[in-house]
């Protein structure tokens, strides 16, 4: 059973990358953030990389991510319609938009069970599969809950790369999107791994293997939604939706 769901998995991938008609008016442009409006007053700008066009990704997935776990602390409610609920909520409160949920249990199944043979069944060009390689092989390497400069500092030398590569620009788009979901969803757990009560009692080894998969988790699912009709938002919907599932419910990691 489990053999089939990693392969249907991996088929509705491959068909979903085909049939792409994602339209660029529902995907930003290589513009500046300032088109997409942020508005949430954070406390750091640690995450960020003002040389990403599309770092905006990054900053609504944090930002959607600790609003829902104050949602569920507030209200004692971690049930899967609870958090659809208040992601559907708040895109709209935010940014005036009515997403399509883009939960999907058979892909989150097979994230959990190997991300890396989702990403590598995307149908992408080969330089941008070096670049997505790149990423992966980095998250791969977390050995510290201490190392997220370097991290950074490691990320954003491959969005310069990527920024300055002769790809696809729907290819480009796509993995600064994911990069910057990658490098902030770092920062989350990587904080959250070293400072939380609810994670100091993991053994560190457990910590870092969960924060890799969370993070990659909420990187493959951004990407497979950016080559498939989800909007900007709905993309980075699923990031949320994603590091919630691996990080809180399926994932060891405790919102209370």
């Amino acid at each position: 059973m489990k053999d089939f769901i990693a392969f249907l998995s991996i088929f509705l991938f491959l068909v979903a990358c085909r049939d792409n008609t994602n339209d660029d008016y529902r995907f930003p442009r290589l513009v500046s953030e300032q088109s997409i409006p942020i508005t949430s007053s954070r406390q750091t700008s640690e995450p960020d990389n003002p040389r990403n066009p599309l770092d905006s990704a990054g900053i609504i997935h944090n930002w959607g991510l600790q609003d829902f776990v104050t949602y569920s602390q507030t209200t004692g409610d971690t049930t899967r319609a609870g958090k659809d609920r208040f992601l559907k909520s708040f895109f709209q409160k935010q940014f005036s938009v009515d997403i399509i949920l883009r939960s999907n249990t058979i892909l989150e199944a097979q994230i959990l069970n190997d991300y890396h043979a989702v990403y590598k069944a995307l149908s992408l060009s080969s330089q941008a599969k070096k670049y997505l390689e790149m990423i992966y092989i980095r998250v791969d390497a977390i050995k510290s809950l201490n190392e997220f400069a370097y991290f950074k500092a490691d990320i954003a030398k491959i969005e310069e790369q990527i920024l300055k590569a002769s790809i696809d620009e729907k290819e480009k788009r796509a993995l600064l999107s994911t990069s910057s979901i990658i490098r902030f969803s770092a920062f989350y757990w990587l904080n959250f791994a070293r400072t939380n009560e609810k994670a100091v009692t993991m053994g560190l080894l457990r910590k870092i293997a969960g924060v890799i998969t969370g993070i990659a988790a909420d990187g493959t699912s951004a990407l497979y939604y950016a080559f498939t009709r989800a909007t900007f938002f709905e993309m980075v919907e699923s990031s949320i939706d994603m590091s919630i599932v691996c990080g809180y419910y399926t994932g060891g990691f405790k919102l209370y």
